[in-house]
């Protein structure tokens, strides 16, 4: 039996887990499954903003730092992100592609002048047009904002 629940931990609280499952390209679409399975040891993290955003770089670029290359068959960048209240984020995107974030925790205000403001379990889709994301958080934020941040480039499905 195939399961893929994410398991407790050693304190007894559950795991969060992400998944993301990307159509490939007419020529690829009876490849040989993958899956990549990453320790914590082996994703970069990098600090910025004087410490108050810490970016897991799972794979792709951020701010100098580079993950992991052929996570997935067609490019994606995935970064988990954790900020501070008073704390800003500029992270650049490679143009076209789509974008996304999934927030997880506390409140963020995305776009340059912060006019998408959310919660936790909300997802923020950019526009294709842009080439990077602003993500701000309140001085008097009351917790740390986590989010996780998807950027891909797709393919006409070609059925």
């Amino acid at each position: 039996m195939h399961a893929e629940m994410p398991g407790k931990n050693g304190d007894g609280s559950p795991n969060v887990g992400l998944q993301l499952w990307v159509d490939l390209p007419k020529h690829l679409k009876f490849c040989e499954p993958r899956y990549r399975d990453l320790a914590a040891k082996e994703i970069p993290t990098v600090a910025i903003d004087n410490e108050k955003v810490f970016i897991k770089v799972i794979s792709g670029t951020s701010h100098g730092v580079d993950s992991v290359r052929d996570l997935a068959y067609t490019p994606v960048w995935i970064l988990d992100v954790t900020m501070k209240p008073g704390a800003k984020l500029e992270q650049p995107l490679p143009k076209g592609w789509n974008a996304f974030a999934y927030t997880l925790k506390g409140k963020a205000a995305f776009g340059a002048d912060g006019e998408k403001r959310v919660g936790e379990f909300y997802n923020v889709v950019f526009e294709q047009e842009g080439d990077g994301v602003v993500v701000a958080t309140d001085d008097n934020a009351e917790e740390d904002a986590h989010f996780s941040m998807y950027t891909l480039l797709l393919f006409t499905c070609g059925c």
